[in-house]
């Protein structure tokens, strides 16, 4: 997804273009026209970060939108500072009426690129977690078909192993330990149908004595 790193450069390029205002307003207000270097600095510092969102897949053609609003404005920018400071000739009206208009629109395309790539991480994120939601489902099913697995098979050995005993395993050792101590007389309870548990064999064996 490009959503957060258009939206990390974005806010970078916001961030650039007040640092741009801030340099040129520090100049004009002190009357230091080296503040016009340090203005230039800043607007390369844009360039640069205007070049990381036009690799940015899909983003070319909004670079070169922003990029000519940019030139635009900074042009404009730079030439009123520079007439201010009395560095440079000029129509300061005709000046800011380009300059106006051009950082309005720069502005308002930043804000909108932001607002749209903030949407559009928002999205993404909701995305995940419903993929995250539906893993989650579908290995909780999983992991309950694997205890009622688990729970049948106990279910089927303990069942062979009381079948095998024909009872009680307390049962059938309390009795192996009576025949065992030569005690024959105990009565042993066999189940209905049962002919072939351990306890069935040995009441066999007890009535042979």
């Amino acid at each position: 997804t490009v959503d957060y790193p258009l939206l990390a450069s974005s806010q970078a390029l916001i961030f650039d273009l007040n640092s741009v205002q801030e340099s040129l307003t520090n100049a004009t207000t002190a009357g230091d026209k080296q503040g016009l270097e340090k203005a230039a600095q800043k607007a390369n510092a844009f360039r640069k970060d205007l070049a990381a969102l036009k690799a940015v897949a899909g983003q070319s053609d909004l670079a070169d939108k922003i990029g000519r609003g940019f030139e635009t404005y900074y042009g404009a920018a730079e030439q009123a500072a520079a007439i201010m400071l009395n560095a440079r000739a000029g129509d300061l009206s005709a000046v800011a009426a380009t300059m106006r208009p051009a950082l309005e629109a720069l502005i308002a395309t930043l804000e909108t690129t932001k607002k749209q790539a903030v949407i559009g991480l928002e999205s993404n994120l909701a995305t995940s977690r419903t993929y995250v939601n539906k893993g989650l489902v579908v290995n909780l099913g999983i992991a309950i078909a694997i205890v009622l697995v688990l729970i049948a098979v106990s279910h089927l050995v303990i069942s062979s192993v009381f079948g095998q005993l024909g009872g009680e395993p307390s049962y059938a050792a309390s009795i192996v330990r009576n025949v065992a101590a030569g005690d024959l007389s105990t009565q042993i309870i066999v189940k209905p149908g049962d002919a072939g548990s351990l306890l069935f064999a040995m009441r066999t064996m007890q009535q042979r004595f």
